[in-house]
């Protein structure tokens, strides 16, 4: 039947001129009405209006109650299908400007969830591994070796992979292996 014939049902919300599929509504509306309660287009939440229902602000840290896709904790935030951003760097965008270039984000209160931009300060990658926990770090503030010689500009060697080596203890141990050879 053509547009506007009559004994054609058409749906019951004004403006809306497609045929009937339920309770006197288009699919579309009845689809709607079902799942919202009502007909009119609820307005879609802005980027920040979606990344802020998920921050649960406490005393000292916001943190981030949606997604943590790393395996340190950090959180993810989309902005749209396929563009994904790490939770922390985008409030910090947001509420304090760019993360300069070359530099990356510090938690200073080293809870990764936490999006306050007070507690993440911009640094070089080696000071924020330098910072952390890692075997790296630990091994940065170490001033003497096991046997408590001083890593130092005279006693210090850099081996191949480029970790520091005591060069007392280096010593040593070739003489050991000589005398051993000796036998």
């Amino acid at each position: 039947m053509p547009k506007g014939t009559p004994g054609r049902c058409l749906c019951s919300v004004s403006g809306c001129d497609l045929p009937v599929a339920g309770r006197g509504m288009c699919g579309t509306h009845y689809r709607r009405m079902k799942t919202t309660g009502t007909t009119e287009l609820r307005p879609r939440p802005t980027v920040g209006e979606r990344f802020w229902s998920k921050v649960e602000k406490t005393d000292r840290c916001w943190l981030w109650t949606a997604n943590r896709t790393t395996p340190q904790g950090y959180g993810s935030f989309a902005l749209g299908h396929s563009k994904f951003v790490l939770a922390h760097r985008y409030a910090y965008a947001e509420l304090v400007g760019p993360i300069p270039a070359g530099l990356t984000l510090d938690h200073l209160c080293r809870n990764p969830p936490c999006v306050n931009p007070a507690h993440l300060e911009p640094v070089t990658m080696r000071e924020n591994t330098l910072r952390g926990t890692s075997p790296a770090a630990r091994n940065a503030v170490k001033t003497h070796c096991l046997r408590g010689h001083p890593f130092d500009t005279v006693n210090t060697l850099i081996n191949v992979r480029g970790e520091r080596q005591c060069r007392a203890c280096a010593r040593d141990l070739s003489r050991l292996r000589k005398q051993l050879a000796m036998r």
